[in-house]
């Protein structure tokens, strides 16, 4: 706990203000000249060598999630699974370099969360209940940062026609030599693994804006620990920098006069450090209590990510209505659809359908594995898979509505109202089919709650 030094209670670090606030006797403190007046209390051990500051861990009973706070912080409940049962274990050591303080308030945070959902027509009202929005929480996520660049000479090769001469085309060859002086600082990726690259690429930081780590701007805010190792994203930031520096290369005169259309530049990891970037992490489990949602606000730009679940109802009624206003105009417009015709509109209607679906499940198939994700598969977590029977179950409404038009053709009856009435069949297979969709989208919003996945932290 960091205390005020004139009245000796709680401090707390106020996004909204960018200083170190005492709500008993109201003063306010600049983070940095606060800096020498911290004193080693209680449960918090702050130390100016290079060992790092230690600082009170909570671990959750249920999927082994954990948090840090610097202050008497209580955690009631765990932002990654729901849990309420938080347990309190051990002193835990961190030793970041930077930090970028919060800039936006949780406030400010729930707003842009709740403006966003509202853009999206189909989206569950229950999305922005004051009880879910009010989860949101504050916590400082650690980060690899890696300066990757060149300092040196570079050859690339061109070639540009020159002449024809009978059967033969002469080119003029080209070695296009340069020094290179790059440097891309600041690019990062989250140690945590709990916390998808999915959400943290989506909500990224400016690392402009990073202060040297000082522990008063985690007063009021979780730290979470890094359970990933760093060494697993240097290719990705090496592969991030090469293919900006190769583009910005080939914009270059002397490169395409010379013929040289793709010149590229050896990059590598200059320097690599740790850091703490704030974000507003807020979870809440489903009504069936099976699968939890995940909302990412970035907090120093306001910069909101997650994915949005449709409302099966919602769905419905707006394609009720939809299809009530299509049977009016049709019948204004005196259209007449041939028996034949609608067994051609439900199949076209069946393979869009199932092209989306075997869409949908190879990235689900894919999400289940954590294909898309390094900080999972470096944390080397259990996944919950889809039974081949639960994945049949999918794929199979469309293709028995196809099969069943396919047969009605080859049946080849006089009787219109055997097409009439293998084609409503076959729509009704097809709309269910298109509900399946709905639950296999719901399906990518959410993750399984991870109450069996386990974490540890790496000093």
């Amino acid at each position: 706990m960091i205390k005020c030094p004139n009245c000796s209670a709680e401090l707390k670090f106020d996004a909204g203000i960018q200083k170190v606030h005492c709500d008993y006797c109201g003063s306010d403190f600049n983070a940095d000249e606060l800096k020498e007046e911290v004193k080693a209390v209680e449960e918090v051990k702050v130390k100016e060598e290079p060992e790092g500051y230690e600082g009170n861990t909570f671990l959750c009973s249920q999927c082994g999630a954990k948090v840090m706070t610097f202050d008497d912080t209580a955690v009631t409940f765990c932002s990654y699974c729901g849990s309420q049962a938080m347990l309190k274990k051990e002193m835990e050591k961190i030793n970041p370099e930077y930090i970028i303080p919060f800039k936006i308030t949780k406030e400010q945070c729930i707003d842009s969360y709740k403006k966003k959902v509202k853009k999206f027509i189909f989206s569950p009202k229950y999305l922005t209940q004051d009880t879910i929005a009010d989860k949101f929480r504050g916590i400082y996520m650690p980060y690899a940062v890696f300066k990757v660049g060149c300092h040196g000479d570079t050859k690339n090769r061109g070639s540009v026609y020159y002449k024809t001469s009978g059967n033969y085309q002469y080119y003029h060859d080209y070695e296009v030599k340069a020094h290179v002086d790059a440097e891309y600082d600041g690019i990062s990726y989250d140690l945590v693994s709990k916390y998808s690259d999915k959400y943290s690429q989506a909500v990224r930081h400016n690392f402009n804006e990073a202060q040297p780590f000082n522990i008063n701007y985690t007063s009021g805010f979780y730290v979470d620990t890094k359970d990933v190792s760093s060494k697993i994203y240097g290719g990705d930031a090496i592969s991030e920098v090469t293919s900006d520096a190769n583009s910005t290369l080939g914009k270059v005169p002397i490169y395409s006069k010379h013929g040289c259309h793709h010149p590229s530049v050896p990059v590598a990891v200059l320097e690599e450090k740790n850091a703490l970037f704030p974000v507003y992490f807020m979870s809440f489990i489903d009504k069936d209590k099976k699968h939890i949602h995940y909302a990412v606000v970035n907090a120093q730009t306001g910069e909101v990510t997650f994915e949005i679940p449709v409302s099966p109802s919602k769905y419905l009624i707006f394609s009720a209505i939809l299809s009530v206003i299509l049977f009016v105009l049709l019948e204004l417009s005196q259209i007449t659809l041939h028996p034949r015709a609608s067994l051609l509109v439900v199949v076209l209607l069946s393979i869009i359908s199932l092209i989306i679906i075997c869409i949908n499940l190879s990235k689900l198939k894919r999400q289940e594995n954590n294909k898309d994700d390094k900080g999972m598969v470096g944390a080397k977590l259990e996944v919950e898979k889809q039974s081949f029977i639960t994945k049949l179950g999918f794929v199979i409404k469309p293709v028995i509505a196809m099969g069943i038009c396919a047969l009605a053709v080859i049946v080849d009856t006089p009787e219109d109202f055997f097409y009439y009435g293998v084609s409503a069949v076959g729509f009704v297979l097809t709309i269910i089919s298109y509900v399946d969709l709905l639950r296999l989208h719901n399906k990518l919003c959410m993750r399984k709650i991870p109450q069996l996945d386990k974490r540890g932290g790496l000093k």
